[in-house]
């Protein structure tokens, strides 16, 4: 048996390690070369700085109209569709109109005023405490509800306190229970009603792609392949676009009228449950125009909708109009909705010292 020394074995083990190593190193290098190559794609055509690329995306920067009163107001009064379909798809719209407006107005007219601000409250408090006997005042403190009178005060104040508790220590502030489930809600509501402006937008946008200043009439296209079949819209004419760009405008006035009615609403909740109440409220109030396309809107409208390819909207792929322009409306109404909510709690705490200043 031949017995290899021990300098030999080391020495092919250092050439075995040097050869491997050395098939490494080209590999390395072709990774590294891959990843510069990955880096420029990702970097330069991914970006849209490439033609291919940039097609791409304008392919799939697309809008399908929705299944909405608002949108099938497109097609009031196109010939194809027939008279009474053409009637029928204006009533489902002039009501839709009616009712987002009119609970609108009752929110801010009826809802909102019938409520009793805290600061009307504080004389009516003053006087009560100082008709009330000890023990009354004790009690509505302490919030014993054995007595049968000062219900109201009561009330107030277990409603109140609850509002301004603070679960991290004595100190009242915006990071206390009310106010904090205040400014979320806020938050989902403006987030919310951002989100169908930013609908509103698209198909706006859509829709001005497709204008055609010497059409006449709206051109639709049917069409069927392997992979899909639908309808196209080939050109709108500038009065049926002027006629959506009407409707467009009326959609986003009743939902800034629905935004500033549904903050001042929700500032004017001290009910933490009430809060979340009136949030899914305003959510119904603003999913009208949807509900009533179910219920009305004729079904041949419904079916051409369905069937309908999306519009193009083609929105810069550097510059973020879009974004840009709905945070430009949402960071205001935000910060509107956190100072009106701190105005609120300096009136409750005032109200609350008021009814039980020991209780601070």
């Amino acid at each position: 048996m031949d017995h290899t020394s021990p300098g030999h074995s080391a020495s092919l083990g250092l050439d075995g390690i040097t050869s491997g190593m050395s098939n490494t190193i080209p590999a390395i290098q072709g990774f590294s070369n891959a990843l510069g190559e990955l880096s420029v794609v990702v970097q330069g055509k991914m970006l849209g700085f490439d033609a291919p690329v940039q097609e791409i995306f304008d392919s799939a920067d697309v809008v399908s109209l929705k299944e909405s009163v608002w949108d099938v107001a497109l097609f009031v009064f196109y010939t194809p569709l027939g008279k009474g379909t053409n009637f029928a798809v204006m009533a489902p719209l002039l009501l839709t109109i009616f009712l987002q407006v009119s609970l609108t107005c009752v929110v801010v007219l009826f809802i909102k005023s019938a409520d009793e601000e805290p600061p009307d409250l504080i004389d009516q408090f003053t006087r009560w405490r100082a008709s009330a006997s000890p023990d009354m005042i004790s009690a509505v403190c302490y919030e014993d509800w054995s007595f049968a009178t000062s219900f109201r005060q009561q009330q107030a104040f277990d409603t109140y306190s609850t509002y301004t508790e603070n679960v991290f220590g004595q100190q009242y502030g915006l990071h206390s229970a009310g106010p904090t489930t205040c400014f979320l809600v806020c938050i989902t509501w403006t987030l919310t009603v951002l989100k169908v402006l930013g609908g509103v937008m698209d198909k706006a946008l859509g829709v001005y792609h497709l204008t055609h200043m010497k059409s006449t009439d709206m051109e639709l296209q049917a069409f069927e392949t392997e992979r899909s079949s639908g309808v196209r819209i080939l050109t709108i004419p500038p009065k049926r676009a002027a006629w959506f760009f009407c409707i467009a405008l009326g959609e986003v006035a009743i939902g800034f009228l629905l935004l500033i009615a549904g903050i001042q609403w929700l500032v004017a909740t001290e009910g933490i449950s009430d809060l979340l109440l009136n949030s899914v409220a305003l959510g119904y109030i603003m999913d009208l125009d949807e509900l009533i396309y179910c219920v009305l809107t004729p079904t041949k409208c419904c079916t051409m909708l369905q069937v309908m390819e999306p519009l193009p909207m083609h929105w810069p792929i550097i510059v973020p109009v879009r974004n840009l322009v709905l945070t430009f409306v949402g960071i205001p109404s935000v910060a509107v909705a956190l100072f009106l909510i701190n105005r609120e709690l300096n009136d409750l705490i005032v109200l609350i010292e008021t009814l039980c200043p020991y209780e601070l």
